[in-house]
C-alpha cells in the first residue's frame, strides 16, 4: 500500500511532526511504501518542496508525489485543493479540550479540527490516538473514528545510551518535559509548588526541577519570566531551562523522574517510560503508578516522594517493560492497517 503523510515539517521541533514520522517508520518496517508530504509551505506562504529529502528513515516528498498514493492521512489543516482522488484518513493529534477552548477563547482557527473538519465529505475516516478522546470527537463529528494506539520508537528509547550533562542539577534531578499550553493541565505553573513543597521534605538533598522543550524567551510571555525569576529568587529548586531538545531520549535518561500533569499517555509519558524513568501524572492516569491530583501541592509532593523512595533498577526495568507492552510501533501497525485496508478496500 503506498501511503502518504500530509504533515508540517519539524524535525525535533513538533509532537504532531514526531509522532506522524513514528506511524510513518512503522509502516515502512510493515512492507507498506510510506513517506511524508511537507505541508509547511502552506502556513508559511513559501514554494512546495520540490525534492526529496530524509529523515531519520523516511522519506519526506514534494506534494505532486501523494497523487500516485492509494490513501492521503491528514495530520494538520491544509487546503482542500491539495486533495488527490484517493481515500482521505484525518488523525486528530493532540487535546480536544484544548482545541475547543482555543477556538473559543483565542479565536484560534489555525490548526484545530473540532470545529474544521464537521462538514468535510471528503474525510472518510477519523483516528484518534487516544482512547478517551474517541467520544468527545464523536459527539461533533459523524463522520467514523477510530481509536488507533500511539507508539514510541523502542530502539531509540531505550534506557542505556548517553545521557544529558545538566549545567544546574542536583542529587534529585525532576523533569517537566510537556509543550507549554495556556490550559490546565500543560504548563509547569501546577508543577512547580509541588516540586518546592517535595523539596522541603528533603532539606538534605539539592532538588532541581528542569524545564525541557519551553518556548523561547521570544514566544515565552513575560509573565512566564517574571514568574520564574521570582521562583528563583526564594527558591533553589530550578535547574536548567532547555528550549530546544536535539536528542530527546538522553534528556530522559538523566533524569530521575518526570512530572506531567496530563493524565493519558502522551509523547513524554511513552518516551520516558521506554527510556526506563517513572512519571509521576495527573490524577486518573490509568497507565501510571504514581498519580497526583497538580491541583494540590501537597498531594504533587508526596506522590513524587513515593516515586522517589522506589527509585532503581528494578522500577526502571518495570517501566520499560511496561512500554514494550503498550507503545510499541508493532501495536499501532496491527490497529492501523485494518483500518487502511478499510478504506482502500485492500486485502
Amino acid at each position: 500500500m503506498k501511503i502518504a503523510h500530509f504533515v508540517n515539517y519539524g524535525p525535533h521541533q513538533a509532537g504532531m511532526y514526531e509522532t506522524t514520522r513514528e506511524i510513518c517508520e512503522a509502516e515502512c518496517k510493515a512492507g507498506h511504501d510510506a513517506f511524508l508530504v511537507d505541508t509547511s509551505f502552506v502556513s508559511t506562504g513559501s514554494h512546495p518542496r520540490s525534492t526529496f529529502t530524509r529523515d531519520r528513515g523516511v522519506d519526506i516528498a514534494p506534494p505532486g508525489v501523494a497523487k500516485g498514493a492509494d490513501l492521503h492521512c491528514l495530520h494538520n489543516i491544509i487546503p482542500s485543493d491539495l486533495y488527490g482522488d484517493a481515500p482521505i484518513a484525518m488523525f486528530l493529534h493532540g487535546n480536544p479540550e484544548y482545541s475547543f477552548y482555543s477556538e473559543v477563547n483565542l479565536g484560534d482557527r489555525s490548526f484545530s479540527t473540532l470545529l474544521g473538519y464537521d462538514k468535510d465529505e471528503k474525510i472518510k475516516q477519523f483516528i484518534t490516538l487516544w482512547d478517551r478522546h474517541t467520544s468527545i470527537w464523536e459527539s461533533c463529528l459523524s463522520t467514523p473514528i477510530s481509536y488507533v494506539p500511539s507508539c514510541a520508537n523502542m530502539d531509540v528509547f531505550t534506557p542505556e545510551g548517553p545521557k544529558y550533562e545538566f549545567t544546574n542539577g542536583g542529587d534529585i534531578n525532576i523533569g517537566f518535559c510537556d509543550s507549554w499550553r495556556p490550559s490546565c493541565f500543560k504548563d509547569p505553573f501546577k508543577v512547580i509548588p509541588g516540586v518546592i513543597e517535595f523539596a522541603k521534605m528533603h532539606p538534605d538533598k539539592k532538588v532541581k526541577l528542569h524545564l525541557f522543550a519551553c518556548p523561547s524567551e521570544k514566544k515565552r510571555d513575560k509573565c512566564w519570566d517574571n514568574y520564574l525569576m521570582a521562583v528563583k529568587r526564594n527558591h533553589e529548586i530550578i535547574g536548567d531551562i532547555v528550549n530546544l531538545v536535539e536528542d530527546f531520549a538522553q534528556m530522559y535518561r538523566s533524569l530521575d523522574l518526570v512530572v506531567s500533569p496530563a493524565w493519558e499517555e502522551n509523547r513524554v509519558f511513552r518516551e520516558a517510560m521506554a527510556c526506563g524513568v517513572p512519571v509521576v501524572t495527573g490524577s486518573g492516569c490509568s497507565y501510571s503508578e504514581y498519580q497526583a491530583d497538580y491541583m494540590h501541592p501537597n498531594k504533587v509532593a508526596d506522590s513524587i516522594h513515593f516515586c522517589v523512595g522506589d527509585l532503581g533498577p528494578e522500577l526502571s526495568a518495570r517501566c520499560r517493560d511496561y512500554a514494550l507492552s503498550q507503545f510499541t510501533p508493532e501495536k499501532t501497525i496491527e490497529a492501523l492497517i485494518p483500518i487502511f485496508n478499510s478504506l482502500t478496500k485492500s486485502t
